[in-house]
């Protein structure tokens, strides 16, 4: 099982009447973090003492009606002008009246708008994976900076996974998408199915939908619309674990679907790519 995989990456339990509910070891790190940013979640200050209290009162499920997914800070390596081999943009904040265009109207057209480009890089399967995670560590002629998000387009997100498993990759993940998108001859005609486009700007370094650094297995990205609370319990077959629900993303909706931040790099997108299990969402208000 999934939840297996990933219970290593947690290394404080709480015992809730003989049952162990997991959390990372920046869970408090990041629980202050989110008081700091949106205290009015709050009743009062929050501790761990107060959260235990709380817990003891939570019926644990036993159905798993959603999905959780991961998501990742990807780390690539960009230049600052174009070249024949750094030939693919990172755009920058893309006046609105451009917004009304497809992905697919980008590509052809990145010729026109070389004032927004933030960087380069030498692939659009890497730009496309920068777009679907948000953010990105940018190694930009040997010194370390990032990107995060700004905005995007008008167009609905279309999961390029899911493309590829009607088309029979049923449990592909998504480290082997990457492989599979970088053999096409031509991989811009498969993202252009994903109509959606992201616009990036400078940034000091990742940041959620609330404006908090992500914190690896203890940040999760939620629907708005049903999670409110400054804390989740995430359930899983065999595994409770708790987060902090301050990320959003395209792909999310629903009351029980989240998608867990991994980190940054290759050993994170090879733990997010590959997790997709049933889930049971539930609020935990302090």
């Amino acid at each position: 099982m999934q939840s297996l995989a990933i219970q290593n990456c947690f290394s404080h339990t709480h015992s809730v009447r003989n049952t162990p509910l997991f959390f990372s070891e920046n869970f408090v790190e990041n629980l202050e973090a989110m008081y700091k940013k949106s205290p009015d979640r709050f009743s009062e200050e929050p501790s761990l003492h107060s959260l235990f209290e709380v817990l003891e009162k939570i019926t644990l499920p036993t159905t798993f009606p959603g999905k959780l997914t991961g998501y990742f800070t990807p780390s690539i390596i960009a230049q600052r002008h174009a070249d024949e081999i750094f030939s693919w943009p990172i755009w920058g904040a893309v006046p609105q009246t451009y917004h009304h265009h497809p992905r697919g109207w980008f590509y052809e057209n990145k010729d026109q708008l070389l004032d927004y480009v933030l960087c380069w890089v030498s692939s659009p399967v890497e730009a496309w994976l920068c777009d679907v995670q948000g953010s990105a560590r940018v190694i930009l002629e040997g010194q370390e900076q990032w990107v995060g998000l700004w905005g995007r387009n008008t167009h609905p997100y279309t999961s390029i996974g899911q493309l590829f498993r009607e088309q029979g990759y049923k449990n592909i993940t998504a480290p082997q998408l990457v492989e599979l998108l970088k053999a096409e001859e031509n991989p811009c005609q498969i993202l252009s199915q994903n109509e959606s486009q992201i616009f990036f700007q400078w940034s000091e370094s990742p940041y959620t939908a609330l404006g908090i650094k992500p914190f690896p297995f203890s940040t999760i990205a939620v629907d708005p619309q049903f999670i409110q609370s400054p804390v989740a319990l995430v359930s899983l077959e065999g595994l409770h674990f708790l987060a902090i629900p301050s990320d959003i993303g395209s792909a999310i909706k629903g009351p029980h679907r989240a998608d867990l931040y991994c980190g940054i790099g290759n050993e994170a997108f090879n733990i997010a790519g590959g997790l997709n299990t049933p889930l049971h969402l539930q609020e935990v208000f302090l």
